[in-house]
C-alpha cells in the first residue's frame, strides 16, 4: 500500500508536534523533580537548625544531658511544636528515625540506631557560646516521606494527563493543517491525471497569491494551450481526412471500371490490382483517422442492435482461417459462451476490435506458431482480480458481469515500456515478420476508442520471448 503525501505530511508534523511535547513533558518532570527535591532539602536543613535551637534551649533549662533520660516527653512534645504534619501520632517513630542528637565527642544521644554514613546536615548545640553537641540529619538525595512521594506521583500523573490531551488536540489540528495543506495539492494532482488521460479542459481553482496558486495558474494556461493545440489538430486531421477521402473513392470506382476490361494484358490487370489495393488501403487509413477524431471529439453515436455473439464470433474465426492457413499458425477458437448468447453492441464498431486484434496477432506470428481466441463470462468482482488488470480502470465498472476476451499470440511480444503506449495513436512497435506492408499504428488506438465507447477496458501483457495477450472487457447485456 502507497503511503501518499497527505499520511508523510500529517505523520512528519504529529511526529514533530509529540517529540515537542514528550521533551517538555520529560524537561518539566526533570525541573519539578529537581527544585522539588532542592525544597525538601532545604527545609530538613532548617528543621534540623530548629531542632538544634530546641535541644540548645533544653540544655540550658537543665545545664546538661539530664532533661534527655527525665523529661524525654516534654522534649518530645518541643519538636512536635515545630512540625505542622497532620500525621502527629507517627511523628515520634517520625523523629527517632529522621535525626540523631550527638554529644560533643559524637557519641549518640538520641537517635534510631547508628548515624547512617554519607552526607548529613550537621547543626551545633551550643550553651554558653560553647559547643555541647550536634543535631545530625541524613542528606538525602531522594524523596522517601510517603505524602512528599505521594505528591511527586500525582504531579507526574497529572504531567501526563496533560500531556495526553495535548497530543490529542495536537492530533485534530494536524488532521485539519493537512487537510487544509494539501486541498490545493490534491486538486492539481487530479487535473494532472485528467490532462494526462487527455482531458485538456481540465483545470483548477486558483485562490490566494502564494506558490501554490501560482502554480495552479500557470496549469491553468498550460492546460489551456493544450486544449488549444488539441482542437488545432484535430480540426486540420479532419480536414485532412475529408479532402483525402473524395479523391480516393473516385480512384477506386474507375479503377474498378477499368479492371473489368478484358483486353488488357495479365502485367496490366496486376498493375491496376496493386494500385487498387494500395488506394484501398489508403481510404482505409483516411476512414480510421475519421473514426477516431469523433471518437476523441465524442461524436460518435452507437448503433446498437442486438445479435447473437457466438455466431458473431464464429463468423471471425472463419474469416481469418484462411490467413492462418496461408501463414502455417494454428489458430483455435475457445468459446464457453452458449450456442445463442445475445447482446446489445454496435456490431460494425466490435468487428474492427476483432479485425485489428488478430490483423495484429497474425502479423506478429510466425510460421508454426498460435492464435487463440477465447471468450468467456465473469463477474464484477472477478475483473479486478484478472492478470495486469489496471487500476484506473476500476471506477468504469459499474455492471454486474462482463464478456471477457483474450486475443493471444505466441509471436514477438513487447516490452513493458512499449506496452504504455502501444495504443497510442500511430505508435508502431516493430515491423510485420511476414515482410508484408507494416501497419499504420492507429489500429489499436481505435480498437481502444471504440471499447471505452461501449463502456468496456482493454490492457496487454507481453514478453519478449512468449507472445502477446490481449485482453479486453465488454458489458455482459445478454437478453
Amino acid at each position: 500500500m502507497k503511503t501518499g503525501i497527505g499520511h508523510k505530511l500529517f505523520l512528519a508534523i504529529f511526529a514533530t508536534c509529540m517529540l515537542v511535547v514528550l521533551t517538555m513533558h520529560l524537561a518539566i518532570r526533570f525541573s519539578f523533580e529537581q527544585g522539588f527535591l532542592g525544597y525538601l532539602q532545604r527545609s530538613a536543613e532548617d528543621r534540623t537548625e530548629m531542632i538544634a535551637d530546641v535541644v540548645a534551649e533544653q540544655y540550658a533549662d537543665y545545664g546538661s544531658w539530664y532533661f534527655l533520660r527525665n523529661n524525654q516527653r516534654g522534649f518530645m512534645q518541643a519538636l512536635r511544636a515545630l512540625d505542622t504534619d497532620r500525621h502527629m501520632e507517627h511523628m515520634e517513630r517520625g523523629w527517632k528515625m529522621r535525626f540523631w542528637l550527638l554529644d560533643e565527642d559524637d557519641r549518640r544521644l538520641f537517635g534510631h540506631g547508628p548515624v547512617p554514613p554519607g552526607e548529613l546536615y550537621r547543626k551545633p548545640v551550643k550553651y554558653n557560646d560553647n559547643i555541647v553537641g550536634w543535631v545530625v540529619m541524613p542528606a538525602d538525595d531522594n524523596i522517601n516521606r510517603a505524602a512528599d512521594q505521594s505528591f511527586s506521583h500525582q504531579q507526574a500523573r497529572t504531567s501526563w494527563i496533560v500531556s495526553a490531551l495535548v497530543l490529542l488536540v495536537t492530533l485534530v489540528v494536524t488532521w485539519l493543517l493537512t487537510r487544509g495543506f494539501l486541498r490545493p495539492v490534491k486538486r492539481l494532482a487530479e487535473g494532472t491525471h485528467q490532462l494526462a488521460a487527455g482531458n485538456f479542459s481540465s483545470r483548477v481553482p486558483v485562490h490566494g497569491k502564494d506558490e501554490i496558486a501560482q502554480l495552479a495558474n500557470d496549469f491553468n494556461q498550460l492546460a489551456s494551450a493544450l486544449e488549444k493545440n488539441e482542437l488545432m489538430r484535430r480540426d486540420y486531421m479532419a480536414d485532412v481526412s475529408h479532402e483525402l477521402r473524395t479523391p480516393l473513392t473516385l480512384i477506386i470506382n474507375p479503377l474498378n471500371d477499368l479492371m473489368q476490361y478484358v483486353s488488357f494484358s495479365p502485367e496490366i490487370k496486376e498493375t491496376l490490382q496493386l494500385i487498387k489495393k494500395n488506394t484501398g488501403r489508403m481510404l482505409l487509413l483516411v476512414n480510421n483517422l475519421m473514426d477516431i477524431q469523433k471518437y476523441e471529439a465524442g461524436k460518435t453515436i452507437l448503433q446498437k442492435t442486438s445479435f447473437n455473439f457466438s455466431a458473431f464470433i464464429r463468423e471471425m474465426y472463419h474469416s481469418f482461417e484462411s490467413v492462418a492457413g496461408n501463414r502455417e499458425i494454428r489458430f483455435t477458437l475457445d468459446n464457453e459462451l452458449p450456442e445463442t448468447y445475445q447482446v446489445c453492441f454496435d456490431e460494425a464498431e466490435i468487428e474492427k476490435i476483432f479485425f485489428n486484434l488478430l490483423s495484429n496477432a497474425f502479423k506478429f506470428t510466425p510460421s508454426e506458431g498460435q492464435v487463440t481466441i477465447r471468450v468467456s463470462t465473469i463477474t464484477q468482482a472477478e475483473c479486478e482480480l484478472l492478470p495486469h488488470f489496471p487500476a484506473q480502470y476500476s471506477s468504469i465498472l459499474i455492471e454486474a458481469g462482463y464478456l471477457f476476451i483474450e486475443v493471444i499470440d505466441t509471436g514477438k511480444g513487447f516490452s513493458e515500456q512499449e506496452a504504455e503506449k502501444i495504443f497510442e495513436p500511430f505508435y508502431r512497435s516493430q515491423e510485420d515478420i511476414h515482410r508484408q506492408i507494416s501497419g499504420t499504428g492507429i489500429g489499436l488506438s481505435l480498437t481502444r476508442s471504440i471499447i471505452l465507447q461501449h463502456n468496456g477496458c482493454i490492457w496487454t501483457e507481453s514478453s519478449e520471448t512468449e507472445g502477446t495477450r490481449f485482453m479486453f472487457l465488454l458489458p455482459d447485456t445478454e437478453k
